[in-house]
């Protein structure tokens, strides 16, 4: 039998432990959490991404599978995307490790992380608040120079911004660094092809651009277009595409960068489009192609009274042969009678036997990858709009259709982004139906679930057709020139502009107190074949009356003229009274 001393000792060595192991377990609960995921990825990127780096952005096994990839993409892109806070630099950090996962880009050298890297200690950025598996660079700079080249555009006040940056790094080096990096971009950017990163609000269309080619002079200004009688506290404003250049000006550039960017990515020498005899997008796309270095091949519709005859250099004619355009011409009957489909693949079909490697451009532009042209405007409309401070909400954009791929980007990403406005679209060829049934075909292309009635609302305003204007509709154009010294084109958006009102006339209680986003898609030059349609419509012409006594030169640069003065104060030319005295400037 055990002594009551041992039992004692027993009994306070238990109580003792008991004490000892609740204290280590409170302590071991009260203990910092230390991300598991540093243990193995301690932050920053290598200057060479592998494939175990990409599978760890990303968050998935080394042997995932494409779909799984393409999933895994999205979601960490939604997460991190700079319109959700995040940054450009990581934004492209994750197309890469897509990319690296794929299989379409070997594991190279990254010229942002060999940037950053070799200049900043490696410990610089901080987790990502929304993905703890990537150390974020959470550099927020919304893009100033997009800001200051928007609403301010015909204003006398310029805004000021100012830069936040969330890093451990001291502020003034990362300040410097991106100050020069920005400089670097907009010295260098017009026609580089860099990766894309699709807006937040849209990264589940499928399939998402990887590349795009800078060709456009973006962002394009807004301003208010002072636009005489309109319905009561309607404001008017104007989306100016028709300023993206001038050789490629017009909304047909947007799409054309994602275009051109797959033709390169597809190994071309050569670009075939197809489009009325004086389209802006064969025009704009023969330029596009020659700053790629590309042959570009135009098939344009005619008339049949001259489909045989120089077709003449008038307009966008005049720039599609200037950069060497191979223009072949075809009758409006036999257009309708083979289709546009078919003209281009057989003129494919004669190049490829001939050894070249031809991209098809379909008319305007206009296909789903074409339509994400002004799903990035509608982003740009965004930007722009957050840039008033609230000030400024549109709810309405309107703008002309001739193709169909701008109205459904405009009305696919204001229905998918924050822009939230009613989109109209005037057509200026074919009838409302049959755009409602190609918008939609464009729709589904991108895996978009919507139906096209919804989101936007086709009007008829083709007039007497495509191309061919009614003396109002010419004499519209000269007035808001006049009035406001904006030149509408008398075929896209000088129709729609004319429609527009003429709605707004008819049924001015739907415009009452809105604000209106007009988009301007260029087309200048369509103006010059329709010159002498407007001849009688510009007559404030005369020869100047020019007083005799204006001073006047003769041949040899003496003034002449002041015989009359001379001959009353003769010694104002002579500087004596006696005319044989001195010789006269006479």
């Amino acid at each position: 039998m055990e002594s009551p001393l041992v039992l004692g000792a027993t009994v306070a060595a238990a109580a003792w432990s008991g004490r000892f192991l609740i204290g280590a377990w409170q302590a071991f609960k009260a203990r910092p959490v230390v991300p598991r995921v540093q243990r193995f990825y301690k932050g920053g990127f290598e200057q060479k991404m592998t494939r175990r780096e990409a599978a760890l952005i990303l968050g998935v096994r080394e042997s995932a599978v494409m779909e799984k990839i393409k999933e895994a993409h999205r979601r960490v892109m939604v997460a991190n995307h700079p319109d959700a806070g995040g940054s450009h630099y990581l934004a492209s950090k994750i197309n890469e490790a897509k990319e690296v996962m794929s299989g379409k880009t070997k594991a190279t050298p990254s010229a942002g992380s060999i940037c950053l890297s070799s200049t900043l200690p490696e410990r610089c950025f901080h987790s990502s608040p929304n993905y703890s598996l990537i150390p974020s660079p959470t550099i927020s700079n919304k893009n100033k120079n997009l800001f200051f080249k928007t609403f301010p555009f015909l204003s006398s006040q310029k805004p000021n911004f100012t830069s936040s940056l969330h890093c451990s790094h001291p502020l003034s080096q990362i300040m410097d660094l991106d100050n020069k990096d920005r400089e670097s971009r907009s010295l260098f950017d017009f026609l580089s092809q860099k990766a894309y990163t699709p807006p937040s609000w849209a990264s589940l269309l499928n399939p998402i651009p990887s590349h795009i080619f800078s060709l456009g002079h973006l962002p394009t200004p807004i301003h208010k277009w002072n636009l005489p009688n309109l319905p009561t506290n309607t404001e008017v404003y104007l989306k100016r595409d028709d300023l993206s250049g001038m050789q490629l000006s017009g909304n047909k550039v947007r799409k054309l960068e994602f275009l051109m960017a797959d033709a390169v990515a597809q190994g071309a020498d050569c670009i075939i489009t197809i489009g009325g005899i004086q389209s802006n997008h064969c025009r704009a796309t023969a330029v596009a192609a020659k700053y790629l270095n590309l042959d570009c091949y135009v098939i344009l519709r005619t008339s049949k009274v001259v489909v045989d005859k120089d077709p003449g250099l008038t307009g966008n004619l005049l720039v599609e042969r200037l950069v060497g355009a191979n223009v072949q011409l075809i009758s409006k009957e036999e257009y309708a009678q083979i289709g546009s489909v078919n003209l281009t693949n057989d003129l494919k079909e004669k190049l490829v036997k001939e050894g070249r490697k031809p991209y098809v451009i379909p008319v305007g532009g206009s296909n789903s990858l074409g339509t994400w042209g002004y799903i990035e405007a509608v982003r740009e409309i965004e930007q722009q709009v957050q840039a008033t401070a609230g000030r400024i909400k549109f709810d309405d954009i309107v703008v002309a259709c001739g193709s169909g791929g701008t109205i459904a980007g405009l009305s696919l990403g204001s229905w998918l982004g924050t822009l939230k406005a009613k989109v109209h679209a005037f057509a200026v060829c074919d009838d409302p139906d049959y755009f409602y049934n190609y918008v939609q075909d464009l729709i589904d292309g991108l895996k978009a679930v919507v139906d096209s009635h919804d989101i936007v609302n086709i009007q008829n305003a083709k007039g007497l057709g495509y191309a061919i204007n009614t003396s109002e509709e010419l004499k519209f154009v000269k007035e808001i020139a006049a009035a406001t010294g904006v030149v509408l084109d008398p075929v896209y958006s000088g129709k729609a502009a004319y429609g527009m009102m003429k709605d707004m006339a008819e049924n001015p209680k739907n415009w009452e107190g809105r604000k209106v986003l007009f988009i301007h898609t260029g087309g200048l030059l369509g103006l010059f074949d329709k010159v002498d349609q407007m001849s009688s419509l510009v007559e404030n012409w005369g020869r100047m009356e020019v007083h005799e006594s204006v001073p006047r030169k003769d041949g040899k640069k003496r003034i002449v003229g002041y015989a009359a003065k001379f001959e009353l104060e003769p010694e104002l030319f002579t500087g004596q009274n006696s005319l044989g005295s001195r010789r006269t400037c006479l």
